[in-house]
């Protein structure tokens, strides 16, 4: 997958508007070492990969993990 379609993946997944913020959200979580494997995720191996990280940082009662 390219990184628009990993996005567009993510977004309809997660009901999410504004994937840039998830991603400063979770390079402050995680590092930027994430957020630079967000700018170049390539396939759909990377972004499920991704998810599951995105969704094992999201804290608990956060409507969708970025606010």
């Amino acid at each position: 997958m390219k990184l628009q379609e990993c996005a567009a993946f993510f977004l309809q997944r997660h009901k999410l508007s504004q994937l840039g913020r998830c991603r400063s959200r979770i390079a402050q979580r995680q590092g930027a070492a994430l957020s630079m494997l967000v700018d170049q995720a390539a396939t759909r191996k990377v972004c499920n990969a991704l998810l599951s990280i995105i969704q094992f940082a999201r804290p608990k009662g956060a409507g969708d993990g970025c606010d």
